[in-house]
């Protein structure tokens, strides 16, 4: 079970990361 979390945080670190780039104040507010 931890490695599917592991996956599933990598995955959700991915889509946070392509929202970012479309829009950077949502960057910023993520971090």
């Amino acid at each position: 079970m931890v490695g599917r979390s592991f996956n599933i945080s990598i995955v959700v670190m991915i889509v946070v990361l392509i929202i970012g780039c479309g829009s950077p104040p949502g960057a910023v507010v993520v971090m």
